[in-house]
């Protein structure tokens, strides 16, 4: 059967269709007969059977269209706005509840093109809202807002369920998209997206059902990390029942969607929708994954707790002041950080466990800086140090350093000409974020917020949450602190800080680590045995975890990488960095994955390591179908010439990390697709890179909606260069222009900035 299904060429097999199944379900009651199959086994097996003799686009139907000389047209499916009335408010609606969107599905007839059948349909309803009268306990009750989506009834003229499948897919993102857009950047009070669909078992709902699965959602209790407001109590989610989206499953569906159809229009709906979760800010819940250990989310290895009032309101305005007069001394660091190599806005008062000796050079300024550490001293040793052994069971755990980060300062002060080069001074005048990382050189860190920037959550320090290794945009929490609150973190928590371009935000930040690593650090510091190399002992006790490989990695190669030459040295008995990295990506740890993957693109891996990295890949992508097919054009398109190499290793492991959303997989993968477009010199080769464009323009995309600026500036480069050249060749590259403009717009739906300039 399956042969016949999938033939596209005459043979004579075709001439015996009916025969074919009815040997098939011949062979099924006789295998029944013998107790190989369950009544309700072969019960499915029928009905799939019967399916697939049923429609115009059945089995049987397509057997017999393969004796037609002309070809029958693709079917289309599309949505529409369903008509006026459609959803009754009386027959339909409850007090109280208002109709959002309602949209019905189609799917053209190949044989009858002036007429279309009736796929699916959904409205997005909003539930009534809680009175004031029945708020209770200061806890206002989450805003609900209801898809309701059903399929048309199973004809001769509907076609299968695969196409009644893709009528639902663009049905909830359309529904999903309106509430999105609704309710971008911040969600005021709660609100929850709920997909009514009843389940797979109901003839009504099984495609819409699995399109709410395909797309990343799941029961609502299944979902650890959703994208309302975490907080909501048990009582509230008693409230629900349906399916929600979860964010760690519904990044790489969305993200695989905008690439894969990247010609129609659910590609565009899929960037809108990345662009708006991207955008969101969702409070952490401390109370969800703190102290109940039972209701932790399964994936979060990390430890956070909460200290509310930390530093009491004197003592915080004290140590406010002295950092004020430091700022205004000019005290702060501008070396460039570690992390994003932009200039790091901190003031260091302790180093490897030793007071900072220059700031006692600094005279009156300096003395007086210092004098923060006198302030917090008692608050660490009577308060922070005891609770943190008892929480984590280090007793030999010690202060290794303490400083002051800013964020809001001016980086055009700071710059140089060489980076000025690189980042567009207009877009970044100043320092608002830092990217998500972990911390390499603190067993446990404590950030204690100066000011109340982060009050509502709404932004400064955020965690990642979903499966390790993965930082999307859309999987960011950030912790709602008061002024003096402290979140006190292990390093196996990812964690960046992002916020409003209106808004300053001081902290000051205790990093923790046992005393035998305090030691060694300041011997080394000191000129003692620089060449001597320890893991920590966190990391080595937590060695084999997926997280503590790939942090292990980092420390590894920050000791053996010469910045002058651009290659890892050996350095006596020091172990590449390649073994740890390799450990954690065999665990599946994406950041693992592209950094790997850029060791490959700067040739720094032996042949045994690149054997050891396929044989990693090959069991990956086995777990992959159809999205890696972008991969496979840009394969073909080498093969037919325009580019001359195939995707190497290093393109296959960045597509690992851009498919579930890792933003320097995505731009380092679309800049290696550009460069081998501008290789082709041949004009007339050079319109069938047109496709590879596009795709380097989706990868841009869906890393400048999560926030990098190098992404973004390649792709309003892209989009003068395709349209200069669109308007003065006659090679059709208009049509590639217009479609990487739409991309732009799409990607960048949640900021308006943004599109004003890109519109510009």
């Amino acid at each position: 059967v399956m042969c016949c299904d999938k033939s596209r060429h005459l043979c004579p097999n075709y001439i015996y269709p009916p025969i074919v199944i009815a040997l098939l379900i011949l062979s099924i009651s006789t295998v029944e007969a013998f107790g190989f199959f369950s009544p309700s086994y072969r019960g499915n097996l029928i009905g799939q059977v019967n399916s697939l003799l049923s429609g115009r686009d059945s089995l049987f139907g397509r057997c017999k269209g393969k004796f037609s000389i002309a070809p029958r047209p693709a079917v289309e499916v599309w949505i529409e706005d369903a008509e006026e009335g459609f959803v009754d408010d009386e027959e339909n609606l409850e007090d109280g509840e208002v109709l959002m969107k309602a949209v019905k599905a189609f799917a053209s007839d190949p044989d009858d093109l002036s007429s279309k059948r009736f796929l699916c349909a959904g409205a997005l309803v909003q539930r009534p809202l809680e009175p004031l009268a029945e708020k209770k306990q200061n806890r206002v009750r989450p805003v609900i807002f209801d898809a309701w989506m059903a399929d048309a009834i199973m004809d001769r003229g509907i076609g299968g369920p695969n196409l009644q499948l893709r009528g639902a897919l663009l049905v909830l993102d359309e529904l999903l998209r309106v509430f999105l857009s609704h309710n971008s950047v911040y969600m005021p009070e709660r609100k929850m997206f709920i997909v009514q669909c009843d389940s797979d078992r109901s003839q009504f709902t099984c495609a819409s059902h699995y399109a709410a699965i395909a797309r990343g959602f799941r029961k609502i209790n299944d979902v650890e990390w959703p994208t309302y407001c975490v907080d909501i109590c048990d009582e509230d989610l008693g409230m629900c029942d349906g399916l929600m989206f979860d964010p760690s499953l519904g990044v790489s569906r969305y993200t695989s969607a905008a690439l894969r159809d990247r010609k129609s229009s659910t590609g565009t709906v899929s960037l809108e929708i990345l662009g708006y979760l991207s955008a969101l800010r969702v409070p952490f819940s401390f109370d969800r994954n703190m102290h109940d250990h039972e209701r932790r989310p399964a994936s979060f290895s990390g430890q956070i707790f909460h200290k509310p009032g930390f530093l009491p309101q004197q003592i915080l305005a004290k140590v406010f002041n002295k950092v004020g007069a430091a700022e205004r001394a000019g005290l702060l660091s501008d070396e460039y950080d570690s992390v994003d190599s932009l200039p790091s806005f901190h003031l260091s008062l302790v180093k490897n466990g030793q007071l900072n000796a220059e700031l006692h050079e600094k005279s009156t300024s300096g003395h007086q800086a210092l004098e923060i550490v006198d302030l917090v001293e008692p608050f660490i040793k009577n308060d922070l140090l005891p609770f943190i052994k008892n929480v984590t069971n280090m007793k030999d755990v010690a202060v290794s350093d303490i400083f002051v980060r800013s964020y809001g300062e001016d980086i055009r002060a700071s710059q140089d000409s060489s980076f000025a080069k690189v980042i567009n001074p207009t877009d970044m005048e100043r320092r608002l974020s830092i990217p998500a990382h972990y911390d390499v050189n603190s067993a446990i860190t404590a950030v204690i917020a100066l000011d109340n920037v982060a009050s509502e959550g709404k932004g400064g320090l955020y965690t990642v949450v979903g499966e390790e290794g993965m930082s999307h945009a859309a999987l960011r929490r950030y912790f709602p602190l008061q002024a003096g609150d402290a979140v006190i973190h292990s390093f196996k928590v990812m964690h960046g800080v992002d916020i409003d371009p209106d808004c300053s935000r001081t902290s000051l930040v205790i990093w923790f680590a046992d005393k035998l690593s305090v030691a060694l650090s300041t011997l080394n510091e000191f000129g003692g045995e620089s060449d001597y190399y320890s893991s920590p002992v966190w990391l080595q006790e937590s060695e084999g975890e997926s997280v503590a490989d790939f942090i292990a990695g980092i420390a590894l190669e920050a000791r053996t990488f010469d910045y002058c030459t651009g290659k890892y040295r050996n350095n006596g008995d020091l172990p590449h960095p390649f073994e740890s990295y390799f450990r954690s990506a065999s665990k599946g740890n994406l950041l693992a994955i592209t950094r790997l993957a850029s060791f490959c693109e700067m040739g720094q891996l032996s042949s045994h390591h690149i054997s050891s990295l396929q044989s990693l890949l090959a069991k990956i992508q086995v777990q992959y179908g159809d999205q890696r097919n972008f991969l496979v054009e840009y394969e073909e398109a080498a093969q037919s010439g325009p580019i001359k190499q195939s995707a190497d290793l290093s393109q296959q492991l960045y597509v690992e990390g851009a498919l579930c959303g890792n933003s320097n997989a995505q731009t380092a993968l679309a800049d290696s697709f550009l460069e081998c477009t501008y290789e082709v010199v041949d004009a007339s080769k050079r319109a069938n890179t047109s496709e590879i464009r596009l795709i380097a323009s989706i990868l841009y995309a869906l890393a400048a909606q999560q926030g990098d600026e190098g992404a973004k500036q390649s792709l309003l480069s892209m989009m003068q260069e395709d349209i200069h050249q669109g308007t003065h060749s006659k090679s059709g590259r208009e049509d590639i222009a217009q479609a990487i403009i739409r991309v732009g717009q799409a990607a960048l739906v949640a900021k308006p900035d943004l599109l004003k300039h890109l519109h510009t």
